[in-house]
């Protein structure tokens, strides 16, 4: 008896991971389509609280691109919350408030099934 493995194509991420990865990307569209990529006060275009997917490749991408990762909300510095630099939450939902003026949560709009 044979025994094949069928991949189902295209393979990809989840519905959140794939909404949470569009999220920074359209943030750090807009900020390089106007000129804020490099911003004169240092700040960068785009927080994002943690992983937005568990995958190094396309975290460090958008690292590359300008998004800046943190653990917590208290890394962010309180000029970022005044100058109103979005924060984007990863792909696994947030717990607690926002410091930040404002915010994008990019986890899973579809209802978990447990």
């Amino acid at each position: 008896m044979t025994k094949s493995v069928v991949l189902a194509d295209p393979r990809g991420f989840c519905a959140g991971v794939d909404r949470a990865i569009l999220t920074v990307q359209t943030i750090l569209k807009a900020a390089e389509a106007s000129g804020k990529r490099t911003r004169e006060d240092g700040l960068p275009p785009v927080y994002v609280r943690r992983q937005i997917v568990h995958n190094k490749h396309v975290v460090e991408d958008l690292a590359g691109q300008g998004a800046v990762f943190v653990q917590e909300l208290a890394e962010i510095p309180d000029a970022a919350a005044q100058a109103g630099i979005p924060v984007v939450f990863s792909a696994h939902g947030r717990e607690g408030g926002s410091r930040t003026s404002w915010h994008a949560c990019g986890g899973c709009h579809l209802p978990s099934g447990g």
